[in-house]
């Protein structure tokens, strides 16, 4: 069961972005898929947050090495949680994820965790393109 506060934090999220209604649902998850094609999610499991943005790609030998780079240790994010990657062939899809201990959650640390997300889905779309 997802806590109360940590719902709350993600409602405020979701209203400074314009979505008034965004929160997680009764398994902890929760999604919006903006209309660029770019999907954000949010997952309550574990005592963490998972928050996770996914963009249409193809699974070219250029994609694929942007999409690892993003992830790789050394890039230089702008977040201090560590970014994982994945390619969704079945999807077609591209993801990027970040953990954070739920405690951690706060609008601002979401702020920040999107922005980064966002960010490299926007240069991997650009990309694609």
């Amino acid at each position: 069961m997802t806590p109360e506060w940590l719902n709350d934090t993600v409602r405020a999220f979701g209203r400074q972005l314009g979505l008034g209604s965004f929160a997680l649902n009764e398994r902890g998850s929760g999604g919006v898929r903006f209309e660029n094609g770019v999907s954000l999610m949010f997952e309550y499991a574990a005592d963490s947050l998972f928050v996770s943005v996914r963009v249409k790609a193809e699974p070219t030998a250029e994609n694929l090495k942007m999409l690892l780079g993003e992830a790789h240790p050394s890039a230089r994010t702008g977040m201090r949680h560590t970014v994982r990657a994945a390619y969704l062939e079945k999807a077609g899809e591209a993801m990027y994820v970040v953990r954070m201990g739920a405690r951690e959650a706060s609008v601002p640390a979401l702020e920040d965790v999107f922005r980064a997300l966002w960010a490299m889905a926007a240069r991997l779309g650009r990309a694609v393109a």
